[in-house]
């Protein structure tokens, strides 16, 4: 067999692999429409000597208040009112709005309710003064139904600026005119989350140390990862990338299917001059999901963007650069240990890739849970994407080698990294 048909070969192989992989345990899921959530609107505006506040709140986040109904579950006109006010005053109270660590004086109070019954208009108005700049309020989610129902805050600094949060957690005390120092405390504490909930980087900084590659291709596939997610995080922070919510659930499916491809390519091509690439768009993939959430926080800012910017993106560039270095010097210590403990850290690049297989089914199925297409269609969809590319990539490198005479990607090592 001629050395061209063998570096075709290996890229059928990838596709075979590939396809058993992503393909198995689907099963066709039937998508079905999917009723928009709840979500409570809050909107704030300092206007002279006052600071007035509107709440549109859905009913349906009144189910424990015990509202007084007609049998047939219509509100009681003559009792409603006072029972609504009530309610009004009791998220009034559970706001706190402050000046500083002084409380505002109790907001004049009235509600409206909707026509069709559906939400409740609470106007809040609060006694401020003229020089008061440092405001903050207190904001949690409700329950209604069994479901959460999360906060969404407008604060508006004039006809051209609104400053909007979410909140859709624990309860959070907001600062409508944060300082440097609080911006930075609570972005560092954004990207110390997102390392600690990024499961698919973990999965994918494994199958990277799993081959003993050498310093330098470690180094340049860690810097196409690094700048893969710093391109869409910026691109995200400009408001230049806009992801639907189908597109939010596609992308962890198709970052978790970079990993399964790097597993396998692990086991049949681990000098591939393709890895880079394969970095770079894991990197673009995930950075989509990071970019996400710091769109997500990115009313926290106040007037200091840059801050919220730098200090998101380097503690998470410094921190999957510190995981990906520790796991690379523990994965060395236990190659020195003999042939035996080499296989123990290759086989982890196994594991890791059939997380990820889960990963993608999991995913996928939350993409067919919410009506876009069906688990079956979504997996056939990415299996054949994969492949195709992995073919052209193939026949690319058989094509340049053939011009150049040999790989012009990643050189062959001459010795391995053992450390």
């Amino acid at each position: 067999m001629s050395g061209s048909s063998i570096k075709i070969g290996r890229p059928v192989r990838r596709v075979t692999l590939a396809a058993v992989l992503l393909l198995l345990a689907g099963a066709p899921l039937s998508a079905h429409k999917v009723v928009p959530d709840p979500i409570v609107q809050v909107f704030l505006k300092t206007t002279g000597d006052h600071l007035a506040a509107k709440v549109w709140l859905p009913v349906i986040a009144l189910g424990d208040a015990n509202l007084p109904r007609t049998s047939d579950g219509r509100f009681i006109q003559g009792e409603i009112r006072a029972a609504l006010d009530v309610v009004a005053r009791g998220v009034a109270r559970d706001l706190e709005v402050q000046s500083g660590d002084l409380p505002l004086a109790p907001p004049s109070v009235s509600t409206t309710l909707s026509p069709d019954e559906s939400f409740v208009a609470i106007d809040l108005d609060y006694p401020s003064r003229t020089d008061q700049s440092d405001l903050s309020a207190r904001f949690h989610t409700f329950r209604g139904n069994g479901q959460v129902i999360a906060t969404e805050v407008h604060y508006i600094v004039d006809d051209n600026h609104t400053r909007t949060f979410v909140v859709d957690g624990q309860p959070q005390r907001i600062s409508f005119a944060p300082g440097t120092v609080e911006v930075f405390r609570h972005f560092v504490d954004g990207g110390v989350d997102v390392l600690l909930q990024n499961v698919d980087f973990l999965l994918f900084a494994i199958c990277l140390i799993a081959v003993a590659r050498p310093s330098r291709t470690t180094a340049l596939a860690v810097a196409a990862l690094a700048a893969g997610q710093v391109l869409i995080v910026f691109l995200s922070a400009a408001g230049l990338l806009t992801l639907s919510p189908a597109g939010m659930l596609a992308l962890p499916a198709l970052a978790a299917s970079v990993v399964v491809v790097l597993a396998i390519q692990d086991v049949t091509s681990p000098e591939s001059r393709w890895l880079p690439a394969l970095c770079f768009a894991f990197g673009a993939l995930n950075g989509a999901g990071i970019g996400a959430r710091l769109v997500h926080e990115w009313g926290f800012t106040g007037a200091h963007a840059a801050t919220a910017l730098l200090s998101f993106v380097l503690t998470v560039s410094i921190g999957q650069v510190w995981v990906i270095a520790l796991l690379w010097s523990a994965a060395g210590l236990i190659r020195r240990r003999g042939r035996i403990a080499e296989l123990a850290v290759f086989s982890a690049a196994i594991f890791a890739g059939h997380a990820a297989v889960h990963r993608v089914i999991d995913q996928g199925q939350a993409l067919a849970d919410a009506g876009t297409l069906t688990l079956d269609r979504f997996l056939f969809t990415v299996t054949v994407g994969w492949a195709l590319l992995i073919l052209c990539a193939g026949i690319l490198g058989t094509v340049l080698s053939g011009v150049g005479g040999q790989s012009p990607g990643i050189a062959r090592p001459r010795g391995m990294e053992s450390r």
